[in-house]
């Protein structure tokens, strides 16, 4: 049985980590964002890993006694953030990278969620998107809001169009402790995701669909940018590992293996794109089974059997386009143009 840890009444409500690695630039602002923050009580660890820049200088000129500076040598961002776990006092783990920004109202809606769903594992809203040039964006502050909702299922959660990241999610202290690992050292790609695989399958997760993060697209040397060129990340491997033990939640079972077929498809369709025809055949094949009736499955199938692959490429491109244009529609606006 997992004993639960004993806070003091003066234990901050939510500790908020930071791993900073060369975001100078930005982390004033994430810091501002954080501070400005009303509700719950809350501490910041801004956890310095190796920087070369000025990022730790202009944490330790912010005189804020919410605010803890711990540096450790470089050893990545998994390693940051379990560090910053380990000393943390909250209840609640919240985490926000040195270039991404909370929103008005974000840690207080945490704070509302813990409250009315306090069996969850983890609390989370939506986020938005903003472009890595934009040094602070101008976000309307009167979000639309709909009702919180318990998701028992993390998988369709993290399927939807509408989901939480990293920096929009709030997990139990006690899970974490209890965990054998919590972000895998050594990775720096799906880490993350690694994380919300596990943490769905001890328990459900409360989430409000209204953005209170802003999440940076694509800064200077970023992770995500290049996610696909990895093929099919560590997380996804010990997931089909879990998947395939007897004892994996049968609730769960479906949408998981849905969520990682889907994975692999991509993966195949990047192999198409690349120029490795064979690839991605061969890999769409051993999915068949399981998501041959899916149209995701069957479009890439044609297009990687049958398309020249500079039509394929024009096509995705097309697509992603449309996505972009799709987040700039949905942003708030700001004296009455959207950002």
């Amino acid at each position: 049985m997992l004993l639960e840890p004993q806070y003091s009444t003066m234990d901050p409500l939510i500790s908020v980590i930071i791993p900073l690695y060369n975001k100078g630039c930005y982390i004033a602002n994430a810091l501002d964002s954080i501070l400005q923050q009303r509700g719950p009580h809350f501490e910041i660890l801004v956890v310095d890993d190796g920087s070369t820049d000025d990022g730790p200088a202009i944490v330790r000129a912010c005189l804020d006694n919410r605010l803890r500076l711990i540096s450790q040598a470089n050893s990545g961002v998994s390693s940051a953030r379990n560090r910053g776990i380990s000393e943390a006092k909250g209840r609640i783990i919240c985490f926000l990278d040195g270039d991404d920004l909370y929103l008005p109202g974000y840690l207080a809606k945490i704070e509302q969620l813990y409250v009315r769903y306090p069996d969850a594992v983890a609390w989370a809203t939506s986020y938005l998107n903003f472009d890595a040039h934009v040094a602070r964006p101008k976000f309307g502050i009167d979000v639309f809001e709909v009702s919180a909702r318990i998701e028992q299922d993390v998988f369709r959660l993290l399927s939807s169009s509408r989901r939480f990241f990293t920096g929009s999610i709030g997990i139990k202290a006690s899970v974490l402790v209890g965990l054998e690992t919590i972000f895998p050292v050594g990775e720096s790609v799906g880490e993350d995701w690694d994380l919300w695989f596990r943490i769905g399958e001890i328990g459900p997760i409360a989430f409000l669909d209204s953005p209170f993060v802003a999440y940076r697209r694509e800064v200077n040397g970023s992770l995500s940018s290049n996610l696909r060129s990895h093929g099919l990340l560590p997380a996804y491997a010990r997931l089909r590992r879990r998947l395939e033990s007897s004892i994996y939640p049968q609730h769960l079972r479906s949408s998981a293996a849905r969520l990682l077929a889907t994975e692999e498809i991509h993966l195949a369709r990047a192999a198409f794109l690349a120029g490795n025809r064979v690839k991605a055949l061969r890999a769409l094949c051993q999915r068949s089974t399981m998501m041959g009736h899916q149209w995701y499955w069957w479009t890439t199938f044609i297009m990687a059997l049958c398309l020249p692959r500079w039509i394929g490429k024009r096509r995705d491109e097309r697509r992603y386009l449309d996505s972009l244009q799709m987040v700039s529609d949905n942003l708030p606006p700001v004296d009455g143009r959207h950002v």
